[in-house]
């Protein structure tokens, strides 16, 4: 699941991720990320902008992430320094700062 406020953005991933043979759900408001959450056995892995629209946070959705679905594979985005307050998660959980990197997000998704 890739969420997303950014439209072109969150177009333009998921039709990479698309490419490298992953099925992938695009949302781009939290109350959405979290109804699917809630409904989907796991997703293979959750990206999400830390920065919604409306003043959403996807650390929002990371704290749920973490309460429901521990192993799940975590990737936080943003376009600025990942906030100091917050510590991830050794191996479910990674940091990326846009633009992304697509090599190393393969990586990441490969595991």
């Amino acid at each position: 699941m890739v969420v997303e406020d950014d439209a072109l953005a969150g177009r333009s991933l998921c039709r990479w991720l698309r490419r490298e043979g992953h099925q992938v759900v695009l949302v781009s408001r939290l109350d959405d990320a979290l109804r699917l959450v809630e409904g989907e056995p796991e997703f293979d892995g959750v990206l999400t902008d830390v920065e919604l629209e409306d003043g959403a946070s996807g650390l929002e959705l990371l704290e749920v992430l973490r309460r429901q679905k521990p192993t799940q594979l975590k990737v936080i985005m943003s376009g600025a320094a990942m906030p100091t307050h917050v510590t991830l998660t050794p191996g479910v959980e990674t940091f990326f700062e846009k633009p992304l990197r697509l090599e190393a997000l393969s990586a990441l998704l490969q595991r």
